[in-house]
């Protein structure tokens, strides 16, 4: 345990930001708070060398507890034929040995390592309107594009209705 504290340096766990408290000095405090981003994992890390080699033991020892086979991504051809080969096993031994060749070959999390597609048939179930905005491309980063020209003519136009009014 001590081991993954001297690894974190950030304000929240290393005591600078208790440390600014204490002390007289508020506007250290206010600037450490301000600098400490609320989720976790978005926060700014700097690792001096200590850090650095503590976190590649620390990681080196972490590798070592892993005996588990890893589950791959996307489906290659040898998964293929893991598959047939399970299934020829389910017809001729007992589960329990087909069980375990299963956890000792785990089968791919997908046939596609791409959390974005969606195949053909679910777009084709889907609604038109749904089917339209998917074949259209991203267009999340939409820009506005400002013309001032525009403005000042559009004020000529409504000083000159004015004065002939």
């Amino acid at each position: 345990m001590n081991q993954t504290i001297t690894t974190i340096s950030d304000l929240e766990f290393n005591g600078q930001l208790t440390s600014a408290l204490n002390q007289q000095g508020q506007q250290q405090f206010s600037l450490l708070l301000a600098m400490l981003e609320q989720n976790y994992l978005d926060r700014l890390h700097i690792h001096d060398e200590q850090d650095k080699s503590a976190q590649q033991t620390l990681s080196s020892d972490i590798q070592g507890l892993q005996c588990y086979p890893v589950t791959p991504l996307k489906a290659e051809d040898a998964h293929w034929q893991q598959l047939t080969k399970i299934n020829q096993m389910l017809h001729s031994q007992p589960i329990e040995d087909v069980r375990l060749y299963q956890n000792m070959y785990p089968e791919p999390l997908s046939q596609y390592n791409d959390s974005l597609r969606i195949s053909d048939e679910v777009l084709q179930n889907c609604t038109f309107s749904a089917q339209r905005k998917m074949q259209q491309p991203d267009n999340t980063d939409k820009q506005v594009e400002v013309d001032e020209t525009e403005l000042f003519d559009l004020l000529n136009q409504i000083h000159h209705n004015e004065q002939a009014a």
